[in-house]
Parts: structure tokens; sequence; C-alpha cells
């Protein structure tokens, strides 16, 4: 298990190409399969929830304080700069809840397409579809 382990973090954060074609070799092309599936979940779910989140924040922000907006050049200046860093705090909040949302259903994906190519004994479309 631990060789396992480290065979797949050396395939996935691996600068060098040589121990990474190593350990790669040493995989199953279903574990190469779902580490992508996997890290490619993670970051669209992390790039559609900052901008989910991110929009949300920026919307919210403009509501608390639409009975005092800044009558001075120096008072809209604090006002959106304020306002920015509401809105990349509450970024990167959203965009680590997506990720973590997004990570295990690729995970059940993947997952339940290898049961059904277990139990069907063989790769196919279906299986996918019915993943």
């Amino acid at each position: 298990m631990a060789e396992f382990a480290h065979n797949l973090y050396v395939y996935v954060f691996s600068r060098s190409q040589t121990s990474r074609a190593a350990s790669s070799e040493k995989l199953s092309p279903e574990i190469k399969w779902t580490t992508k599936i996997c890290l490619g979940a993670t970051v669209t779910g992390m790039i559609f929830g900052c901008y989910m989140a991110g929009s949300k924040r920026s919307l919210q922000f403009m509501a608390e304080n639409a009975h005092r907006f800044p009558v001075t050049n120096r008072g809209w200046y604090f006002y959106h700069k304020h306002k920015n860093y509401e809105v990349i705090d509450a970024g990167f909040r959203g965009a680590f809840r997506q990720g973590a949302r997004f990570a295990p259903m690729a995970l059940l994906f993947c997952l339940n397409e290898q049961i059904f190519e277990t139990l069907t004994g063989r790769e196919s479309f279906i299986n996918t579809m019915g993943a």
C-alpha cells in the first residue's frame, strides 16, 4: 500500500520525467484515468466555485452598502479596495468548497464505471453512460 501511494504521488507531483515514467509503468491505466478525472473535476469545481462565490459576494457587498455610498474619490477608492478583498476572500472559500464537492462526485463516477466494467466483463461506452 505504501509503494502504491508513493508511485501515485510521484506520478502526480514529480517534475522529473524519468521518475514519473518509472512510476507510471507501475500504475494501472484505471488508476491513472481515475487520478486525471478527479484532479480535473477538482480544478473545474474550484474555478466554478471561485467565480460563483465571488460574483455572489460582490452583489451582496453592494447591497449591504447601498445606503452609504462614498462621495469622495478617496472614499470610492477604499470602497472598491475593500470590496475586492471581500470578493477574493469569498472566491477562495467558494473554490475550496466546490472543489471538495466535485472531487468525490468524480471519484464515485469512476468507481461506478469500474464496477460496471467488472460486472459486464468488458469495456464499453454503455458502462460509462450507466455510471
